[in-house]
């Protein structure tokens, strides 16, 4: 971890790369663009949470479970409507490995991770922070009070490497493909 004023910017987390690892084949080129966003969005997070709370390990851990798996689907399941078979998977390894108890977090806060409107529902505060640290990494989007240095800092420590890139090509073939539901992720 490195320092960032008061903050430790997570640089390495084993629970990702275990994950990365067992996935790397069907990411494939993209493999580290979508490694550097799940660090972003890790470290976007806790910056989020920090704002209201002292987070612990086990938030770590969670933060990083959703982070590894929220977008896994694009590439596993090779479809755009990616949100279930990313919880599919996050619940199979929290069964896995004994953490039953976080299956419904953890699946909230993937499946509201693109919802438009604040999540007001239950584990509000690490869903709605987990949904603001994807939003943060969109360029222009809100910086929810985060600190601009923090937030270059993490984007500086881990590039897009043509992620956004990605991102943007696959909506605008989604739309020529399915113009009446483009984006099956979205929810108000």
């Amino acid at each position: 971890m490195k320092t960032i004023k008061e903050f430790e910017l997570v640089t390495a987390n084993d629970i990702i790369e275990e994950v990365l690892e067992k996935f790397k084949s069907s990411i494939g080129k993209y493999f580290e663009s979508y490694r550097n966003h799940v660090y972003r969005v890790v470290n976007f997070c806790i910056l989020n949470m920090r704002q209201h709370c002292n987070i612990d390990s086990d938030t770590i851990e969670k933060i990083a479970i959703a982070s590894v798996y929220h977008d896994l689907g694009i590439w596993t399941s090779n479809t755009w409507d990616y949100l279930q078979p990313s919880i599919k998977m996050a619940k199979d390894y929290l069964s896995l490995r004994n953490k039953i108890l976080w299956i419904d977090e953890i699946s909230l806060m993937i499946d509201m991770h693109h919802k438009i409107k604040p999540y007001k529902g239950p584990n509000r505060l690490m869903v709605e922070s987990f949904r603001r640290a994807d939003l943060m990494d969109i360029p222009g989007r809100s910086t929810f009070g985060i600190s601009p240095n923090h937030i270059q800092s993490i984007n500086e420590h881990f590039s897009d490497k043509s992620f956004k890139k990605y991102i943007y090509k696959r909506i605008v073939i989604e739309f020529i493909k399915k113009p009446w539901n483009p984006l099956p992720m979205i929810k108000l």
